[in-house]
């Protein structure tokens, strides 16, 4: 905000979900928290990434839960259940959630979109609220937000697509804009104009989203995209995985995955995952998923509680298993109990605790009604 545009009008189709990549400056009973959470780092390991009964990971169940938990919280905190301190460009309603989209973590244009369309919050009086940036929050200058453009007339005036249900698109609909400038930014397709028409290609790689079934000897590393987190971690664990299969380490899974985000048939990215179950199906493939019991005998207490209370890191998966490293309990003792010791006891209780018992209940309960064979049981893999 700091050009010489005299106004600045950002169009999107159907919404986003934005996060900030850490979670900070929002004051809870006038209170303000500072500890800075990475928001990849608060969904713990224990029964909702590890030891998930497949009937349970099959449903989604973890995903829809934690999002009717998220949104709560998110209008507790800020007052909206958009997204965090998002006031404009929310998503429909059937689209909102941790199974469906990825998070936009570009949250410092968020004090400028929501300027026009922010309200009180309805919890005020209690001390709650979202503080914006101070040079941010002293700044009078907005961006505009509207629906997709359908055309520009002769003399660059901008006609949108209309959208009554969106409150952007009524507020400017009668708006003359005409730009000097027109950025596009609607994505790419995935490329390979040098690979042999005859090799399969990141489309084709239905394996755990690495290989195709009909040339297992070519695999696609980095081409799939998490909902939250990042994409070299993940290209790692694939590496892992695929050096495990041509090594003859594994064999290649034939278990439907459950990773996927729901995407429609329409949509244009079909390869979008949730982070921790892809991490954790892949450690599983190749072994490199500990157990409790062994990962306690082998490394102690302190790297057990981190491995259940901690996110799925690519570390965890090298305590154990083909890839095991002599450098990762050190690790896993200092770098990532880190990332667990700054959420506080609070933080802990809430994004640790309290989902470790109310999942864990949940997957007994499914294995339960496996044993009594009102689920059916997993099928031997020939």
């Amino acid at each position: 905000m700091k050009g010489d545009a005299k106004s600045v009008t950002m169009c999107f189709r159907n919404g986003f979900l934005s996060f900030p990549k850490a979670l900070s400056r929002f004051k809870v009973f006038g209170k303000q928290f500072k500890g800075g959470l990475p928001i990849d780092g608060l969904i713990t390991n224990l029964f909702e990434t590890a030891y998930v009964h497949r009937a349970i990971a099959a449903s989604r169940f973890r995903w829809f839960v934690s999002d009717f938990v998220i949104k709560r919280v998110l209008w507790f905190l800020t007052g909206t259940q958009a997204g965090m301190n998002q006031h404009v460009g929310a998503l429909p309603h059937d689209r909102l959630g941790r199974a469906f989209v990825f998070l936009n973590k570009s949250s410092k244009a968020m004090p400028y979109l929501n300027r026009p369309y922010q309200e009180k919050h309805p919890l005020a009086f209690l001390g709650n609220g979202y503080v914006d940036p101070p040079e941010d929050a002293q700044s009078k200058r907005w961006v505009d937000t509207c629906s997709f453009p359908e055309s520009i007339d002769s003399t660059g005036r901008v006609s949108f697509e209309k959208r009554p249900d969106r409150k952007d698109w009524r507020r400017l609909k009668d708006t003359e804009v005409r730009p000097n400038c027109v950025v596009y930014c609607t994505g790419y397709k995935q490329s390979f104009s040098w690979l042999d028409p005859s090799y399969p290609t990141a489309s084709d790689a239905t394996i755990r989203n690495i290989i195709a079934p009909s040339e297992p000897s070519v695999a696609f590393i980095g081409f799939v995209r998490p909902g939250v987190g990042a994409i070299p971690p993940i290209a790692e664990q694939q590496a892992m995985w695929w050096t495990a299969l041509i090594t003859n380490r594994m064999a290649i899974p034939t278990d439907p995955p459950h990773y996927h985000l729901l995407a429609k048939q329409t949509s244009r990215i079909q390869y979008g995952v949730d982070h921790s179950a892809y991490m954790s199906t892949l450690a599983k493939d190749f072994g490199g998923a500990p157990g409790l019991l062994e990962l306690w005998k082998a490394h102690g207490l302190k790297v057990l509680l981190v491995y259940c209370f901690g996110a799925s890191f690519v570390t965890f998966y090298r305590l154990m298993g083909p890839f095991r490293s002599k450098e990762a309990p050190m690790i896993a003792k200092t770098e990532l109990a880190e990332t667990i010791t700054r959420r506080g006891i609070l933080g802990n209780l809430f994004f640790g605790v309290i989902p470790m018992i109310f999942y864990g209940l949940i997957n007994m309960t499914a294995l339960t009604l496996e044993m009594l064979g009102l689920i059916p049981k997993e099928k031997p893999v020939v």
